[in-house]
Parts: structure tokens; C-alpha cells; sequence
């Protein structure tokens, strides 16, 4: 990954970090109490719109399964329709990263 790209990577994780109140290591743990994953997917869903990363590279960064990153990804469009929460924290990540997503 190219400088750029990486430093974009890591504005997307800060900002998902910040509005779910996570740190890095519960972000790529294996925790999937809801709050945590949902900020995965929606880190996931952010690096693969935004980015153009693979399913099997974002899998790799969090130590997943690139079917994991689909399901996930499937999961938070789903969830932000079904909850305004979710729908809420998806906004202020996207207002974090400038708009982009």
C-alpha cells in the first residue's frame, strides 16, 4: 500500500475508533459483542468503497477471512436501515473522513 493509501487507511480507523470509543486492539480482536463489530464492518465497508482495497486485503489487516469482510459488510447496510444508532455513528464517521463513502 502506497503512502497515501495508508494514511487514508488510517483516518478512516481513527475516526471509527472515535466515535465507537474503541481502541485499535479491540478493533481487530476477535470481540464481536455488537458495538465492536459493527465499528469492523464499518472500518471494512470504508476501506473497500473508499480505497479500492480487496476483500482479501482488508481481511488480512484484521486477521479475517475475506468472506468475514463480505458478511460484515453486508451486515452494517443492513443495520443502519434497521437502527437509527447505527445510521447515526455511520454519518459521523463519514463527516470524520471527509465526507467520503
Amino acid at each position: 500500500m502506497v503512502k497515501g493509501l495508508a494514511e487514508e487507511k488510517d483516518l478512516i480507523i481513527e475516526a471509527v475508533l472515535k466515535v465507537y470509543g474503541l481502541t485499535i486492539n479491540q478493533l481487530k480482536s476477535r470481540n464481536r459483542s455488537s458495538n465492536v463489530a459493527q465499528a469492523r464492518f464499518v472500518v471494512w465497508e470504508h476501506l473497500y468503497d473508499n480505497l479500492g482495497m480487496t476483500l482479501t486485503e482488508i481481511g488480512r489487516e484484521f486477521g479475517r477471512h475475506h468472506s468475514d469482510v463480505i458478511h460484515g459488510m453486508r451486515r452494517i447496510k443492513v443495520l443502519r436501515k434497521e437502527n437509527r444508532i447505527a445510521s447515526s455513528r455511520s454519518r459521523k464517521v463519514k463527516q470524520l473522513i471527509g465526507g467520503k463513502g
